[in-house]
């Protein structure tokens, strides 16, 4: 059993820190890879997930964090990092940072946090804004560019109905 199960849902249950504004955009565009803890995990794998999130976290504008650091920070071998975090979450730890670092810049957008996309994909850790701009479309159905654009455009239009 996967401690994370990580599946399709329509944006319908959006975190709390995304803004009116994406939730403009097409519902079917929407879908979105969320974590659900499994039951019958322990405490402590949980806890392991958790702080492997906490240097996804500490780490996330470093582009060249490799498992090889992570691991070393956990205190396990990369091998080992790489089977429990298959093991307990689905993913290759390579796909689960990856997918870590989409869900933060897709924060980062919707809170107007940076100003560009370029911007953006440097603090969620992408080097690259062109291969980060193909991810993040291909994940969420729309181009980070045009969601910064939409979520410009949102105060301009409240401010122009008054």
């Amino acid at each position: 059993m996967k401690l994370y199960n990580f599946h399709m849902s329509i944006s319908n249950s959006l975190e709390a820190n995304l803004t009116q504004g994406a939730a403009d955009i097409n519902p079917i565009n929407q879908q979105k890879l969320t974590a659900v803890p499994a039951s019958g995990h322990s405490r402590t794998e949980i806890d392991w997930i958790q702080k492997v999130k906490t240097i996804f976290e500490k780490n996330l504008n470093n582009y060249s964090l490799s498992i090889e650091q992570i691991a070393h920070e956990m205190h396990i071998s990369p091998r080992q990092f790489q089977r429990r975090v298959k093991q307990l979450t689905g993913l290759s730890p390579k796909l689960f940072l990856q997918e870590y670092r989409l869900q933060k810049a897709q924060m980062f957008l919707n809170t107007q946090k940076y100003h560009t996309v370029k911007e953006t994909a440097r603090a969620a850790g992408f080097k690259n804004s062109r291969y980060f701009s193909r991810l993040f479309r291909k994940h969420f159905g729309v181009s980070p560019s045009s969601l910064l654009k939409k979520q410009n455009l949102s105060p301009l239009q409240g401010k122009m109905s008054d």
